[in-house]
């Protein structure tokens, strides 16, 4: 199964709402294991809201790497993370995340 979204994350409800929605979908014990997202996003859209969407997912128990485009050797894809850069006016830029559950440490 797949989940597939695009700019969803555009105000404060949204970020809070969406990793727990995404997190009852793709975590749940009745749950289809192997089930992923594919989200389209624009980082440094908004202020503080990639960081704490980042966060957000992780609390759920969901993991996120950058689908496309490919990053390009150690430095490419999300950084730290997501992390705020601290600049300025960052550029904007899309990318496709690959959501799903986090693999669990035994």
């Amino acid at each position: 199964e797949l989940v597939v979204g695009s700019d969803l994350v555009y105000n404060e409800a949204g970020m809070a709402m969406l990793p727990r929605l995404l997190g009852r979908l793709l975590c749940s014990r009745g749950g289809a294991r192997g089930v992923s997202m594919y989200y389209a996003h624009t980082l440094n859209r908004y202020e503080f809201y990639d960081r704490d969407f980042f966060a957000a997912l992780e609390a759920q128990g969901l993991s996120y790497v950058q689908a496309w485009p490919q990053p390009e050797g150690d430095g490419g894809g999300l950084g730290a993370e997501g992390a705020f850069s601290g600049e300025l006016f960052p550029e904007q830029r899309i990318v496709v995340l690959r959501i799903s559950r986090a693999p669990v440490d035994r």
